[in-house]
């Protein structure tokens, strides 16, 4: 019944929620871009994303099940008992109606939000059986390198076996719902049609008794009447406990998202920011650290850069060397902000990066990174990533350059290959020439 009144509304409905979803998505998106590396350093990716995907879809539950569901299931419920009591003209009626229909709905709530610790169990272990699918195909080689095709099958299978477990669980209480639902419905029926027998035979009495009295009560025709407004009572209300459940899990997922979107932007462009212009030419010094101090905020005041002075001139080579843990990678990511130094400054062309727009900032650095990563596309959007506007001829001429235009030749696709996820088709050598990126 509640679906089926719906309807409408649904196909009104959509218009709006295919726009709030794509605008939610984007504005999501974006904004999880514009977080700091070191946010994102201490995130778990899955968990991010699963967040970012439960709470878009929590706000179309919202507005779904509980405006277009919900809300017009309570006001049918008042109608039936305000009909009972008016039309009938028999209120011990519409008072058995609103006191079983308030009991159902307390019942209700009450075994979903203990049905909940039941289906949270089920999520995690829906989660640990996915994460532990998807980890053990992403790393298939290292899997095969050392055999552990068994240890990995027997690890799935655990998972899937505690996820089937607490599937029992869900299933068991869902069907203990539904059968004290059907309990009170059955109850409530019972107890309805009976008070309109015994006022049906008090007011055929009446008549019988005294035929020029007026007689109150109901009618045998209102016996019918009672027994379909029961009946389309509780058809809504038979999913109230779907509804309910999906609206604490919407405000659950809702408040996870408002976590996420109220993260603040640790390195934003300052108001007036300008661009770094590109300066041609060997005669002026191209980056330039001046007493630049930096650690990260796990580190002792005594690590991190310390005072570091350094000059690298325009159309020269400079190679930083050092143990692991020194802060090469530091430096490197300082050079492309995804921090700002604690105190001394950054300049590039003779322009202190804080004070820049990191658009023109990374528009000038081109990088080749150790672990080459790869979108899962053709070799023309991995090598064209760095500069998306550049014509076949350049991207020739870049693949040439770095001895990789004889393998996409050879291709059978050739430059539409996909490489696959985290580029798994290619070699080692292959992957870093296609990972240049900028230059």
């Amino acid at each position: 019944m509640a679906h089926t009144s719906c309807i409408p509304q649904s196909l009104i409905y959509l218009p709006v929620s295919k726009t709030a979803f794509t605008q939610l998505s984007k504005t999501t998106f974006a904004h999880l871009h514009a977080l700091s590396l070191d946010w994102h350093l201490k995130k778990k990716l899955g968990d991010t994303l699963r967040s970012m995907d439960r709470g878009i879809a929590a706000c179309d539950s919202l507005m779904t099940y509980g405006f277009l569901y919900l809300v017009p299931a309570l006001i049918e419920c008042a109608a039936v008992v305000i009909v009972f009591s008016t039309r009938f003209e028999y209120w011990p009626l519409g008072l058995c109606v609103f006191y079983f229909v308030t009991l159902y709905i307390l019942l209700t709530i009450l075994m979903t939000l203990w049905r909940k610790k039941f289906r949270s169990t089920l999520n995690k272990n829906d989660n640990k059986y996915h994460d532990i699918a998807t980890d053990s195909l992403v790393n298939f080689e290292t899997v095969k390198y050392f055999t552990a095709e068994e240890f990995e099958v027997g690890r799935f299978s655990t998972a899937v076996l505690e996820f089937q477990k607490g599937g029992v669980d869900v299933k068991a209480s869902l069907s203990a719902l539904n059968l004290t639902q059907q309990l009170m419905m059955q109850a409530c029926l019972g107890l309805c049609l009976t008070l309109s027998v015994r006022s049906i035979r008090d007011r055929m009495g009446c008549e019988e008794d005294n035929p020029d009295a007026t007689c109150t009560g109901m009618e045998p025709g209102d016996f019918v009447a009672v027994l379909t407004y029961v009946m389309q009572l509780f058809q809504p209300l038979n999913f109230l406990g779907s509804v309910y459940n999906m609206l604490v899990m919407a405000m659950v997922d809702l408040k996870n998202l408002s976590q996420l979107l109220s993260e603040n932007h640790d390195i934003v462009d300052s108001d007036g920011a300008v661009a770094i212009e590109r300066i041609e030419g060997t005669a002026h010094v191209a980056v330039e650290f001046r007493d630049l101090w930096f650690r990260y905020p796990t580190q002792p005041e005594s690590g991190g850069l310390r005072g570091m002075n350094m000059k690298m001139q325009a159309g020269t080579t400079t190679a930083i060397v050092g143990p692991t843990g020194a802060g090469k990678t530091t430096i490197s990511r300082i050079l492309l902000r995804f921090y700002d130094p604690l105190s001394g400054s950054l300049l590039i062309n003779g322009k202190d990066v804080t004070k820049s727009t990191q658009f023109s900032l990374r528009s000038l650095i081109g990088v080749v990174p150790q672990d080459a990563p790869l979108f899962n596309d053709t070799l023309r959007f991995n090598i064209a990533y760095g500069r998306r506007d550049a014509t076949d001829e350049e991207l020739e001429q870049v693949a040439r350059e770095a001895q990789i235009l004889d393998f996409i030749n050879n291709q059978v696709e050739g430059w539409d290959t996909v490489v696959g996820e985290r580029g798994l088709k290619l070699s080692g050598g292959e992957k870093q020439v296609s990972g240049r990126r900028g230059e």
